[in-house]
C-alpha cells in the first residue's frame, strides 16, 4: 500500500470512527438479552478471529435458531462492534445471534468459520469431567462478570430443569465457552491442571463421553464419593476452599 492510499484509508477510517461514536450516543443496550464476548471462532490467536454471541437470557439447553452476522465495511472499515445494538435487540426474538469479527485484509476473508463453531449453540449443554462437581460447588463466584452471568444460567437450567441431558466431553465445553482462561479448542491456560481435573473424574466413576441425565449422573457421583476424593480430585484447585463443593457434594454423609 503506497503512502498516498495509507492516508486515504486511515482518513476513511477516522471519519467512520467518529461517526460510529456519534450513533452509538443514540442507543443503549436492551435488557433480556446474554453476551458473550471475544469467542474463538479459529484455532489460533489471531484477535481478529473472534465473535460475540446475543442470545436470550434463561435459554440455555433451548433450540434456537442461529442467525450469523459479518460486519460490513469492504474489508477494511469496521468491526463487530458496529452492528452489536442491532444483534442485542434483534435477540429478543428468541435466536442465537453470532456477531463476527475479520481481519481487514479480503485474502483473510475465507478463513471465516462462524458457522462451524456456532451451528450447536443453543443446543444440549456440553461438560468436560470435572465440571460436573464445578456446578454443584458453584455459588455465584467466577473469573469474570461475562463467566459469572454465562455460569448462572447453565447452573440454573442444570440444577432446575429434571430429566436435563448434557454431554459429556472431554475437552472444552459449554462452561469454557465464557472462560477468559480458554485459549482455544481444547486449550486452558491452565491445561495440565484442568486435564488432571478431569482425569480424576473419569477415573473414579467410570465415565465416558456420551449423552447422560445431568441430574441422575451427580446422584450417582454424589452417592459414591468420599471428602477424600473430593479432595483428590480438586487439590490445587482455588475455588475449591472458597466453593460450596464440600458441603454440596459431600455434606448429606455429613
Amino acid at each position: 500500500m503506497n503512502n498516498v492510499m495509507k492516508q486515504t484509508f486511515y482518513k476513511k477510517r477516522a471519519a467512520f470512527e467518529q461517526q460510529l461514536a456519534v450513533r452509538d450516543k443514540r442507543f443503549e443496550m436492551p435488557e433480556g438479552v446474554l453476551i458473550q464476548k471475544d469467542l474463538p471462532y479459529a484455532k489460533d490467536s489471531e484477535a481478529a478471529h473472534r465473535f460475540d454471541l446475543y442470545r436470550p437470557q434463561h435459554s440455555e439447553g433451548k433450540q434456537l435458531p442461529v442467525i450469523i452476522n459479518v460486519h460490513g465495511g469492504g474489508l477494511i472499515l469496521g468491526d463487530k462492534t458496529f452492528n452489536r445494538y442491532f444483534c442485542a435487540n434483534y435477540r429478543l426474538c428468541t435466536s442465537i445471534y453470532p456477531n463476527c469479527d475479520h481481519q481487514s485484509n479480503s485474502s483473510m476473508y475465507d478463513r471465516i468459520h462462524c458457522t462451524e463453531t456456532s451451528s450447536g449453540a443453543g443446543s444440549m449443554i456440553t461438560l468436560r469431567p470435572h465440571h460436573l462437581l464445578c456446578t454443584q460447588g458453584y455459588s455465584g463466584k467466577g473469573y469474570s462478570d461475562g463467566f459469572v452471568s454465562h455460569m448462572d444460567e447453565v447452573v440454573h437450567a442444570l440444577r432446575t430443569e429434571p430429566g436435563l441431558k448434557i454431554r459429556l466431553s472431554f475437552s472444552t465445553d459449554t462452561l469454557c465457552s465464557a472462560c477468559p482462561h480458554k485459549m482455544g479448542e481444547d486449550l486452558c491456560d491452565t491445561q495440565e491442571k484442568v486435564k488432571r481435573f478431569d482425569q480424576k473424574t473419569v477415573d473414579y466413576f467410570g465415565l465416558k463421553e456420551q449423552e447422560y441425565i445431568y441430574q441422575d449422573l451427580i446422584q450417582e457421583i454424589d452417592a459414591n464419593m468420599t471428602e477424600e476424593m473430593l479432595a483428590d480430585i480438586c487439590e490445587g484447585c482455588g475455588w475449591f476452599p472458597v466453593s460450596a463443593c464440600k458441603k454440596n457434594i459431600c455434606g448429606h454423609k455429613c
